[in-house]
């Protein structure tokens, strides 16, 4: 018998690997490899309903030769209940020629498609959906500086493996618009693993397709995220 959660998984991997492809065609120029990497530390509160975090991210593009931008994030976490989840945050870039700022508020919405039964074998599978807007201080389109909106959509799947193996689908779209822009600016998607340790600390491994639509130019790159977590 075919296990259900294994044929979403599947099928949540093919979506991936699908939009993965989207970034390809059309003639776009390629950005090379990047690279992310960082640190998030957050604090969960079993007790509460609130948890905050804090993430830093270096990001290098251009076959890792250049720096693109280097960032701190501050965000806050209100769970109203076990499957939804809101936040709200700010960010602060610094680019090689100018610093951003980013004020963000969104929703989080998980489902369970596959039941955990430990005893079994199996973990689990559980779908999120991210909805959030975001709101961009001095971005930088068609060499101009402005402030832009951007609403943003995403589907995480994760299957776990084991309690410490989690693999991960991701796929999503950010549809922006301000005074020189408005449309589908950026498609992303991604495939890779969580290492979870029991003390909740872990390490995120992630390859990344990433298509960037602006006003003369789309560019593509292939980035791999990698960012150490730990829970407190």
């Amino acid at each position: 018998m075919v296990n259900p959660g294994d044929t979403i998984l599947r099928k949540g991997l093919l979506f991936a690997v699908v939009l993965l492809g989207i970034s390809s065609i059309c003639g776009a120029q390629s950005a090379g490899w990047g690279l992310w990497s960082g640190v998030l530390l957050r604090d969960v509160r079993p007790d509460s309903r609130f948890d905050y975090s804090g993430e830093y991210q270096v990001r290098l593009t251009d076959d890792l030769k250049t720096l693109k931008s280097h960032f701190f994030e501050v965000s806050g976490y209100y769970k109203a209940n076990p499957k939804l989840e809101s936040n709200f945050g700010y960010r602060f870039t610094i680019r090689p020629d100018r610093n951003e700022s980013r004020l963000f508020a969104g929703l989080f919405y998980r489902t369970t498609l596959v039941e955990p039964n430990p005893q079994s074998g199996k973990f689990g599978l559980r779908l999120t959906q991210q909805l959030m807007y975001q709101r961009d201080l001095n971005a930088d389109f068609n060499d101009i500086l402005l402030n832009s909106n951007t609403v943003r959509y995403a589907l995480y799947l994760t299957k776990p493996f084991t309690p410490v193996w989690h693999g991960l689908a991701i796929a999503g779209a950010m549809y922006t618009w301000n005074a020189e822009y408005s449309g589908f600016e950026k498609l992303r998607a991604a495939i890779g693993v969580r290492l979870r340790r029991p003390n909740n600390d872990g390490i995120l491994l992630l390859l990344v397709r990433e298509r960037r639509n602006q006003p003369n130019s789309t560019v593509t790159s292939t980035i791999v995220w990698l960012r150490y977590e730990a829970v407190f």
